[in-house]
């Protein structure tokens, strides 16, 4: 939380405002190139691969700026809802206690349990054991292509598209700060629902928002069919992926670092996910079924991570994530550490790792796997026995 907004109604109308004229700023800027590249006399094989990649970006570049209406819509409506509940209560002094239903508003929104949108995601996921995948394939190969040039890095990232606009990341890490403590009127009961489905929670201290080790994602696993949606979902990340195998089982560690919220947060994060030929249940069909699909680490295989994201230019420290939301014991399946601030590109941030292993054959089947990372440096073994490495570091 780089800058709290609070509830001050006149700087939350400054920032819907801003919102929308950025909004129609971009849109302005994408119309101009649009007319520029239909009209410039330009003919041959590289004239059609860039109108056909602009074609992509215009469509980004247009929803980024319906995205920015959106924010503005819900920013103004909650603006003015204050301000009317401010003027009912106390003459308008007063403010009802978080959470509380406001007079004559059906607040009583029935928001899905964590275990009725678990099922519907898992179904919509594995239905049939490989749902997405399954999905994916029958598309053609063509799709898996288009989804892999979709992610990768010839496509512009969520991130290059807010920096267009003077000012729009800074919006868009205050409106996540604002949504995430705003104290009147449905928020509370959504803010309630999001951090219970899906474990977000905010480190005051430390500033960085992270997950508990019992959010929806735990019953999701891992494929990397996953990591080709991240720009989909405003995220420009880099990734490591460390395979090995210990105690009977496939283990997969994965690194993740970059920019979130199409440029309004960045971070990094540390998963462990399993194969285990000997589990049951619901977990052992969607590994039978998918080759690439990895369980999140169980009770018996998590362990305590720390992460410390860094400037790889000034070997900056900017925050570390000690298992925080792990539980009394710090263990996790995940370390997620993201902080709402001015974007920043993967490459420029690194990320020190501390991974606390009990098991000895694990520990020394991770160890000889991150020393076969040629972009990670620094392996080796801790003062008090944990695995230690550096990613992104340069001098």
């Amino acid at each position: 939380m780089s800058t709290m907004v609070g509830m001050n109604l006149t700087t939350m109308r400054e920032l819907a405002r801003s919102f929308q004229e950025r909004s129609n700023d971009l849109n302005q800027c994408t119309l101009r190139v649009d007319r520029l590249s239909r009209n410039v006399d330009w003919l041959g094989r590289d004239a059609e691969n860039f109108r056909s990649e602009w074609r992509t970006m215009r469509q980004q570049l247009l929803t980024a700026g319906q995205a920015l209406v959106t924010l503005h819509d819900l920013l103004k409506a909650q603006v003015d809802e204050q301000e009317r509940t401010s003027n009912e209560y106390a003459g308008g002094t007063g403010l009802p206690s978080p959470g509380a239903p406001l007079p004559g508003l059906p607040w009583d929104i029935p928001f899905p349990t964590a275990e009725e949108l678990g099922r519907a995601l898992e179904q919509w996921l594995f239905d049939g054991a490989t749902g997405l995948q399954d999905f994916i394939n029958s598309l053609g190969p063509d799709a898996y292509t288009f989804l892999e040039w979709l992610g990768g890095p010839k496509t512009l990232a969520p991130d290059d598209l807010t920096a267009l606009v003077p000012g729009l990341q800074e919006g868009i890490g205050d409106a996540i700060d604002w949504l995430d403590t705003a104290p009147v009127g449905p928020l509370p009961a959504a803010q309630d629902w999001v951090r219970d489905v899906f474990g977000f929670q905010y480190v005051p201290d430390k500033d960085f928002y992270t997950t508990n080790e019992n959010s929806l994602q735990s019953r999701l696993g891992y494929m990397d069919t996953y990591d080709l949606f991240h720009k989909t979902l405003g995220m420009d990340l880099d990734k490591q992926v460390i395979e090995f195998n210990a105690d009977g089982k496939e283990y997969r560690l994965e690194l993740w670092k970059g920019s979130y919220a199409s440029g309004g947060a960045y971070g990094g994060e540390i998963g462990l996910y399993t194969r285990d030929p000997n589990v049951g249940g619901v977990e052992g069909l969607r590994q039978a079924m998918n080759p690439e699909y990895y369980s999140t680490a169980g009770e018996e295989d998590k362990i305590r991570m720390v992460q410390t994201v860094y400037d790889n230019n000034s070997d900056e420290e900017l925050f570390t994530n000690d298992s925080e939301g792990g539980g009394e014991d710090r263990k996790h399946f995940w370390n997620l550490g993201i902080r709402t601030d001015v974007s920043r590109e993967p490459e420029s941030l690194g990320q020190r790792g501390a991974l606390y292993v009990e098991d000895p054959e694990v520990r020394d089947a991770m160890l000889t796997a991150l020393q076969h990372q040629k972009d990670i440096s620094g392996v080796g073994i801790g003062a008090n026995g944990e695995i230690v490495y550096d990613w992104g570091f340069s001098k």
